[in-house]
């Protein structure tokens, strides 16, 4: 009897691993651009990984995008939202504008991969990013950006410090065209 239940036990195992295994394999789906990964901009530690493939070479931008309104999110109201990510405001005291970024602390790895090998295309370590646009539900800052020749590429963006002011609000990674003026 009790061979039977470990036996259970070790199917019931074998089942769960290779599921994880399955639903790990599918994170490492090659993805088009422009592409999104949901991001916690709350948890020190959170990680994505994205590995995507470039057919033109031209300037590719990493974006961190905070969403609101429309049911997005919890936090819907875009003043309190470009506050707690630090948006530009005036100071009350001192009459000069001020634009603090978000209490962000980021890394930024790109690797692109060729034959045999993997290269190391850009890292950055970003503190209190800058909003650089905004739209009418969103608000975005530019991360990194960079001219990648054609090839695939393996991106990983980390969170190095908790942001608990922003739990409420959800953000997105995006890697996207970026287009740059003459």
């Amino acid at each position: 009897m009790r061979v039977r239940k470990w036996d259970g036990a070790l199917r019931a195992l074998a089942v769960l691993v290779v599921g994880l295994g399955v639903a790990g394999a599918s994170s490492e789906e090659v993805q088009k651009i422009p592409h999104s990964l949901p991001f916690n901009v709350s948890k020190q530690g959170f990680t994505v990984e994205s590995a995507f493939e470039v057919h033109e070479e031209a300037w590719y931008g990493i974006d961190l995008t905070y969403l609101y309104g429309r049911g997005e999110i919890s936090v819907n109201d875009r003043t309190l939202v470009w506050h707690l990510v630090g948006g530009s405001e005036k100071n009350s005291k001192t009459r000069q504008w001020e634009e603090p970024g978000a209490p962000l602390e980021l890394e930024i790895l790109l690797r692109r991969e060729e034959p045999g090998k993997t290269v190391e295309v850009l890292r950055r370590h970003v503190v209190q990013p800058r909003l650089s646009s905004w739209g009418e539900d969103t608000l975005t800052t530019e991360l990194a950006a960079a001219r990648l020749p054609s090839g695939r590429y393996h991106l990983i963006v980390r969170s190095l410090a908790a942001a608990p002011m922003l739990q409420d609000i959800r953000a997105r990674i995006d890697v996207i065209r970026a287009y740059r003026g003459k």
